[in-house]
């Protein structure tokens, strides 16, 4: 059986390790991660950790790891900070991921495990009698019995088949990362303000991130016009603490659509998507990189199994409690 996993992220490349360690023709589609890009997407708690090294994968339990680990949380939700140290935590330290180099051994594990790279962007997918074709934009044809979708928020390899799409209300992230700080606290920091709420983190490399979550009108304002982003962030209280924001006077923001998003069916004939192509999560649940990491291993043994609705029983469940979760976060967030 030959498998086209279409998108070689953190769910397509764990899928490409995951089957053709067992022997299955596995095909990763898609440009590899690059080191130069930053993503945003980074934060790895300790039971997703644990089961990268069950799976024998790359991660941040390696002793050569590139990723730091996280003490705890500073939260500023309506309220005065509160925090929280990930110390009790049953599955030990939460962790902050170098994302380029997370994605990248991950890739480089499902070569050696013997995935084939196709690194071009894939232009076209069609079914045929015994599967499916995939075209890439070199003019390459592949051929396979099985589609994976990998390919993100987009969805692009399955959308066309998937009507019952559910989404929350609109929801952009506009972030920048700013220069080399002095500071060095690598707790998570989340506030509410006035224009939404922010999401703050020191990454591996001392430069701090920085994200508004606002609704799409008062992002293309921020966009537009980057020094209304900077007066918001000089107005936080706890974000501070890992940046000055004199760090990010010569940031430029960028947009990045962070609402959640559910598309059913998760599974069809021959077909399967995964990781964000099946559910994509509001930042607040700080879930993205987990579920991309366990879609890859649900839809391992569906493979095994083809018992598409213990597939779909997954992914639901994983939506239910998310939306129940985020519901808690945003009515405490506009609460008197």
């Amino acid at each position: 059986m030959t498998t086209l996993i279409m998108g070689a992220g953190t769910a397509g490349a764990a899928l490409a390790v995951l089957l053709a360690r067992d022997g299955h023709e596995v095909a990763l589609i898609g440009p590899p991660p690059e080191r130069e890009a930053q993503r945003i997407g980074e934060s790895l708690p300790g039971f997703a950790a644990h089961w990268l090294r069950r799976h024998t994968l790359p991660g941040p339990l390696d002793p050569d790891s590139p990723h730091w680990t996280i003490p705890g949380s500073l939260t500023a939700w309506n309220g005065p900070p509160l925090a929280k140290s990930y110390l009790g935590d049953p599955w030990g330290a939460h962790f902050r991921l170098d994302r380029q180099a997370f994605d990248q051994r991950l890739y480089d594990a499902a070569l050696s495990a013997g995935a084939r790279a196709h690194p071009g962007l894939a232009v076209a997918r069609e079914r045929t009698a015994q599967g499916w074709t995939v075209t890439l934009a070199s003019g390459e044809t592949l051929a396979g019995d099985l589609l994976v979708d990998a390919t993100g928020r987009r969805a692009w390899a399955t959308r066309e088949w998937r009507a019952g799409e559910e989404q929350q209300p609109s929801l952009i992230g506009v972030w920048a990362v700013g220069r080399e700080t002095q500071l060095k606290d690598r707790r998570t920091m989340t506030e509410t303000g006035s224009a939404g709420w922010w999401y703050g983190c020191l990454l591996p490399a001392g430069r701090a991130l920085a994200c508004l979550h606002c609704d799409k009108e008062t992002a293309a304002t921020l966009i537009r016009e980057p020094r209304r982003w900077w007066a918001l962030l000089a107005e936080t209280k706890v974000l501070p603490r890992i940046a000055a924001p004199d760090d990010f006077v010569d940031a430029r923001p960028r947009g990045t659509d962070a609402r959640g998003v559910m598309r059913r069916p998760f599974v069809g004939e021959r077909w399967i998507a995964i990781g964000d192509a099946a559910l994509a999560f509001d930042p607040i649940a700080s879930h993205g990189i987990s579920f991309a990491l366990f879609s890859a291993q649900a839809a391992h043994r569906w493979l095994a199994s083809q018992d598409a609705e213990a597939y779909a029983a997954f992914c639901e469940e994983q939506w239910r409690a998310y939306s129940a979760r985020r519901a808690e976060f945003y009515a405490e967030s506009s609460s008197p």
